[in-house]
């Protein structure tokens, strides 16, 4: 008896690249939704000025040490603030959440969430999308 044949069912695990890019635009517009929902009652206008103070400088020295990087200015809403950006690709990426971490390190209180949510804009090197920092509400921390 032969042995059966192997076929390839054409089934991957991988995501293509279209696939990959539907889903990085989904999530953007997921969290960027979430950014303008956000409710002028939850703004708390003392993390909005911390964050600027620490975050600020550094964001603004970061696109003269890496021309690829360009930055918008920091946007606060409710809980949430957001930072428009654009770079080329992983190394620049990093180099952004190092430069942010880095910045916070002296940070007084509780430090926000930090969201990167990007997508491949009209250039195919180009990544477009926003920084986000988000704060959890006050009763979260309460939680059992």
């Amino acid at each position: 008896m032969p042995a059966p044949e192997l076929t390839d069912t054409g089934e991957n695990d991988e995501p293509s690249a279209d696939e990959r890019a539907k889903a990085e635009r989904a999530r953007f517009d997921h969290i960027q939704g979430i950014f303008t929902a956000q409710k002028a009652s939850d703004f708390q206008p003392d993390r909005a000025r911390t964050l600027e103070r620490e975050v600020s400088p550094a964001l603004a020295e970061l696109p003269k040490q890496r021309k690829s990087v360009e930055l918008g200015s920091l946007e606060c809403r409710g809980r949430m603030c957001g930072v428009d950006v654009a770079f080329n690709g992983t190394a620049d990426a990093d180099v952004l959440e190092r430069t942010v971490r880095t910045a916070l390190l002296g940070h007084q209180g509780a430090l926000p969430l930090i969201h990167l949510a990007t997508y491949v804009g009209d250039r195919p090197d180009k990544h477009v999308g926003r920084l986000y920092f988000e704060w959890l509400p006050a009763d979260a921390n309460d939680a059992p």
